[in-house]
């Protein structure tokens, strides 16, 4: 309709300053307001409750307005068969209809984000995985969206991951050590502390370390399991097979 390859249909004259903008189309809220003023004489608070029952999708509402929307039409001398299309327009336009105050400011949101998703999608996705840590459907969602566009998603690493955000590096992003099941913000938090003391040397250097805080089988277990030690060399089955000669080495140290 913009281009003219479609005729601009405003179903009434009535409707040209109305629908103009939109090329004869209901795309606001605003504008079934204003439809229901001049077309069936709907005071602004009838109109407005017109606008709520559609946001709503109160249909039993909406069927009670319905009657004397086609009858204020009558009124102002439109046929009965004219009212009942608009108001069939109007229901349509309820699965889609939009708040015109909000649309420019959400237009600017959407039209920022997409240039970095496009732009910088690696920090893009940083801050946007870093926002669900706690659904795993979500992340999912994201990762599997990263690996469309050929972006990898690295464990976990000890020595490098941050708490809560995806690190953005060369090679992809790296998880956040609070990603990891049973590894909460207060544990992820403290290894990230002690860390500011220097790297961890090797698996010796952090059991002795972290010691000093928990001793949970369950957290070390998990850091395990997410490949968070694979920096030192050691495989998985390992670590879980020395898992207690660690613990002991940690005690000796701390003594």
């Amino acid at each position: 309709r913009k281009k003219g390859y479609e005729k601009i249909d405003y179903i009434t004259p009535l409707f040209t300053d109305i629908l103009k903008d939109t090329y004869g189309i209901i795309v606001y809220q605003e504008q079934i307001m204003q439809i229901a003023r001049v077309f069936a004489n709907f005071s602004l608070s009838k109109a407005d409750l017109l606008r709520r029952a559609m946001s709503k999708k109160k249909v039993e509402i909406l069927k009670t307005l319905e009657e004397e929307f086609i009858n204020g039409g009558i009124a102002n001398g439109y046929p009965y068969e004219t009212g009942k299309k608009v108001y069939d327009l109007i229901l349509n336009f309820a699965n889609y209809g939009f708040n015109k105050s909000h649309s420019v400011a959400y237009s600017l949101v959407a039209y920022k984000m997409a240039y970095l998703k496009a732009h910088y999608p690696k920090e893009f996705y940083s801050n946007l995985l870093g926002s669900v840590l706690g659904s795993s459907d979500k992340t999912k969602e994201y990762i599997d969206e990263l690996k469309v566009l050929g972006i990898n998603v690295l464990p976990p690493d000890i020595n490098k991951s941050y708490e809560f955000k995806y690190k953005v590096v060369n090679n992809g992003l790296i998880m956040p050590l609070a990603s990891i099941k049973n590894i909460g913000g207060v544990i992820s938090s403290y290894i990230n502390k002690e860390r500011l003391n220097g790297n961890f040397k090797d698996i010796y250097d952090f059991f002795a370390r972290i010691y000093k805080k928990t001793n949970n089988i369950k957290v070390i277990q998990s850091l395990i399991y997410a490949h968070a030690f694979d920096s030192f060399g050691y495989s998985i089955t390992t670590l879980i097979n020395n898992y207690e000669t660690l613990t002991n080495y940690a005690t000796l140290e701390n003594d």
